[in-house]
């Protein structure tokens, strides 16, 4: 892999040359075909993943055991970003959507690049910060406008009075 190719990852964008090469040697890149499955709800999560190529697709399992979509992420996004914390399990299943690339971190080597390169370490640290909270706002936003149509507490209780009075 070269540095060009690193370089359309967004957490790796602002990084120099050299300090990819360094980085692309603890990278272990991965094809994958649509359908497959990528990460599994309540995995032990043990590194992140950076997509090259191609489109996936993140879901939550249901009490129905059906999969509740959650979002769609594709070249230049970063998954599973909470891999880099020790005994934190998968918070969603990841499935491919079509055809692409991704490159696992092993947390290891992850903290061994940090520990090596501070500067570097640092922006990347800070990218994938930035890539959770991204996630977490488009997530808000979602709840936000599913509860806009929830029925509020006045409401029900409106609806149950004006029931009982026909009984």
């Amino acid at each position: 892999m070269k540095p060009q190719d690193l370089k359309q990852i967004i957490v790796f964008r602002f990084l120099r040359d050299g300090e990819l090469l360094d980085l692309s040697k603890s990278l272990t890149p991965l094809d994958f075909q649509e359908g497959d499955l990528i990460i599994d709800e309540g995995d032990p999560g043990e590194c992140v993943y950076f997509i090259q190529s191609g489109t996936l697709n993140i879901s939550v399992a249901r009490n129905d055991n059906t999969q509740a979509y959650l979002n769609v992420l594709g070249p230049g996004e970063s998954l599973g970003e909470g891999g880099i914390f020790p005994k934190m399990a998968r918070t969603a299943r990841v499935t491919a959507a079509s055809s692409g690339l991704v490159y696992r971190w092993e947390r290891k080597d992850l903290l061994n690049f940090i520990s090596k390169n501070p500067g570097p370490g640092i922006k990347i640290l800070m990218m994938l910060i930035y890539s959770l909270l991204k996630k977490l706002q488009g997530l808000n936003q979602e709840l936000a406008y599913e509860r806009q149509g929830d029925a509020g507490q006045d409401e029900v209780d409106n609806l149950v009075q004006d029931f009982m009075k026909d009984l």
